[in-house]
């Protein structure tokens, strides 16, 4: 009788599904103040990529973290690369700036409210380049911290 109680508990417990968001926080040193990092990790490691949010006071930063090779230059431009995001069945085209080793990429300010936007609203966003490719599903836990960071970054256009 334990053991059908234990196999009960796994199976309860086993199918519980985690939140693969990792929030971080930080302080920093004035004028930055505090800093948040958000980070949502691969599920492949090899054909995946990382979603990593840097948020302080004055900005948010949005960067794509590739793990194997480094990512194909945009035409002749060796600093960019080209980032599909596809959210609600719609495609949308973006530049990357590739940092040094072309495994991390600094995406720019437009591609980040996109993706803000998105997550705020609930929609899932499917990113890819190169081969790489990774579905990211807004998370409840996640949720109150993008909408502050969304609401910052609207407020902060204006």
């Amino acid at each position: 009788m334990s053991n059908l109680r234990y196999c009960f508990v796994l199976i309860l417990f086993g199918c519980e599904k985690t939140d693969p968001w990792r929030i971080e926080k930080m302080n920093c040193d004035k004028p930055k103040g505090q800093m948040t990092r958000v980070v949502i990790p691969t599920k492949d490691p090899v054909n995946g990529l990382d979603l990593e949010f840097f948020h302080t006071d004055q900005e948010t930063r949005c960067f794509i973290n590739i793990h194997t090779f480094e990512t194909t230059p945009y035409e002749n431009d060796p600093t960019l690369t080209l980032v599909t995001l596809t959210i609600d069945d719609r495609e949308l085209l973006f530049l990357a700036e590739r940092r040094e080793g072309g495994q991390r990429l600094f995406l720019e300010k437009k591609a980040t409210l996109t993706l803000l936007s998105a997550l705020r609203q609930n929609k899932s966003i499917h990113l890819s380049l190169d081969g790489y490719e990774a579905t990211i599903y807004p998370s409840k836990s996640s949720l109150t911290l993008l909408q502050k960071i969304a609401y910052h970054e609207e407020k902060s256009r204006f």
